[in-house]
């Protein structure tokens, strides 16, 4: 007989992970016996109904005073039941086995979609009983999705081990109709091929494909698989960054990000995304500065370009990113400074020019234009920060007199840091 729907598997994950139990506890009601509350490890349970078997984890842990839950219950396929029976019970669960494939594969044909999917996922796992790939890339060619989404996902959970044949099996999902089987078989076949050194190809079939679902998962893989020959194709990404849809915007400015960070800048990548710059599109201005931000070498050109992003809605956070990132690799940015004091006195998230400002302090020599653009910050939530900042800058004997009017004039908040800061400078002034 096929696998039939249990009324309380069916509402169960075969694997959930929660970090308070009280979410696994309520989801393991139904079976017996009843899990415990106080830690365990492999402590099995079982389905009232159909029987299947449940392994429930509750493992507690304290760090730094707070104490952390974690609990897990997992489903496990009849193989690994096999595998994990003690030696009187396994021989009677192998005398099952045959019967429970045939049920499997009449689930396929003639059960549910959740039927279809369990069965699928059983006959996945008997690659760990035989070492055998063949029922897997059997469910690869079946005509019902689920068991193509399931072999699809098993795969892609053992990416690493799998061998030339099976991700030959894969091929053909690259057209399949369901667009998670074409995004796993991407991502299993496109590090293969970057690893045989078909970089040039990857990103040529990525720019040259409409699909989204394929262009995306591309992208992923580039993300994860940067190296000197990614790197050299990053500049032919550059225009995705215009790119009208945002998964792939946003993965092509982090492939781009990834290839400044983590290999050697390719000529003409970083004029590119300069150009991106003068151009209208916040949304470009953002991934083209995102791209940017991990740039490890000054760029002075960039300045005056990020200049009106800074007070952008969609940019202005990846633009105080580029800068301050920029301020310690020690590019001049002071010119931008009545544009961070104007954020800052806003209060509107006065976290990135606070940041900028701090950076800039520590590695600049020229301070008081920084300090004086700090001052409208002593009377607000990064106060606390700033404060400390001037206060260090005074007492490693730096002359902050000229200051002394501003610093007067600033508004003091609750915290008392500007009438300290005012007795200090006074102090420089009567040396």
């Amino acid at each position: 007989m096929p696998v039939a729907d249990c009324r309380v598997c069916t509402r169960l994950p075969r694997t959930l992970t929660s970090s308070q139990g009280i979410d696994v506890w309520k989801a393991a009601e139904p079976l017996l016996p009843p899990v415990p509350r106080e830690e365990a490890s492999g402590f099995r349970t079982s389905c009232p109904l159909c029987g299947a078997i449940y392994v429930y984890d509750l493992r507690r842990e304290h760090e730094d005073g707070t104490l952390w839950t974690t609990a897990s219950l997992d489903r496990l396929s009849f193989v690994h039941r096999i595998l994990a029976a003690p030696p009187a019970e396994r021989a009677a669960l192998e005398a099952e086995l045959p019967g429970q494939i045939v049920a499997w594969r009449e689930g396929l044909d003639e059960g549910s979609a959740w039927a279809q999917a369990e069965s699928a996922w059983n006959l996945c796992c008997l690659v760990d009983l035989d070492g055998s790939w063949e029922p897997v890339t059997t469910l690869l060619r079946s005509r019902h999705v689920a068991a193509r989404v399931e072999a699809a996902q098993f795969l892609l959970a053992r990416r690493a081990q799998l061998p030339d044949a099976v991700l030959d099996a894969v091929v053909p999902l690259l057209d399949d109709v369901g667009a998670f089987c074409r995004s796993v078989a991407v991502k299993l076949l496109a590090p293969r091929r970057l690893a045989r050194g078909e970089a040039a190809q990857v990103v040529t079939e990525l720019l040259a494909d409409g699909d989204q679902t394929r262009r995306v998962a591309r992208l992923e893989v580039l993300v994860r698989h940067v190296d000197a020959a990614v790197a050299a194709e990053s500049p032919r990404l550059v225009p995705l960054l215009e790119h009208p849809d945002e998964p792939t915007r946003d993965l092509a400015s982090r492939v781009v990000a990834r290839c400044l960070k983590d290999a050697p800048t390719p000529p003409g990548l970083v004029p590119l995304l300069l150009d991106r710059l003068r151009g209208e599109s916040p949304d470009v201005a953002k991934a083209a500065l995102t791209a940017l931000s991990c740039l490890r070498e000054r760029c002075d050109d960039a300045v005056p370009l990020v200049a009106r992003w800074c007070t952008d809605a969609t940019a202005s956070f990846a633009a105080y990113s580029f800068l301050t990132e920029q301020a310690r690799l020690g590019t001049r940015v002071h010119a931008l400074l009545p544009v961070f004091e104007a954020r800052l006195a806003t209060t509107r998230d006065p976290a990135t020019p606070a940041k900028l400002l701090l950076r800039m302090l520590a590695s600049t020599d020229d301070k008081l234009p920084v300090i004086r653009a700090m001052l409208p910050g002593l009377d607000g939530a990064w106060a606390t920060s700033l404060a400390l900042a001037i206060r260090a800058t005074a007492e490693s004997g730096y002359d902050l007199t000229p200051l002394l009017p501003e610093l007067r004039a600033v508004r003091s908040n609750v915290m008392g840091h500007v009438p300290e800061l005012v007795a200090l400078v006074e102090k420089q002034r009567t040396r």
